[in-house]
């Protein structure tokens, strides 16, 4: 579920500082109703795009740009496990209804550092 106060979010609205800040915006709004009950999916920009928005014209180069931005103002945790790059919504929990019921993650937490 997108918060109502995603529009007024500070670092939602950094992003405005990059170009293509509109494409990054977008992405994320589209990226959280493909995570897990825990926030969590894979990360690579090949993932991204083929999952999360297939139909966009737009290059690979230009998810890897946007997920790093994403990273870069805190929006999402990028971090490495053992065999994949995997993303974290920050923030997740604080936005979302009715996790009691949610179901194990098969992606690793992000480091603590």
């Amino acid at each position: 579920m997108l918060s109502r106060s995603l529009g007024s979010s500070r670092r939602f609205n950094a992003l405005e500082r990059f170009p293509n800040s509109e494409f990054y915006q977008l992405l994320f709004t589209l990226l959280v109703p493909h995570v897990d009950d825990f926030g969590r999916m894979s990360g690579d920009s090949f993932t991204i795009k083929l999952q999360v928005f297939p139909g966009s014209s737009r290059p690979e180069a230009d998810f890897a740009d946007a997920l790093c931005h994403l990273h870069e103002v805190q929006l999402i945790t990028l971090y490495l496990t053992d065999d994949d790059i995997c993303l974290q919504v920050n923030k997740f929990e604080d936005h979302q209804q009715g996790l009691a019921n949610r179901t194990a993650s098969r992606i690793s937490s992000p480091p603590k550092d």
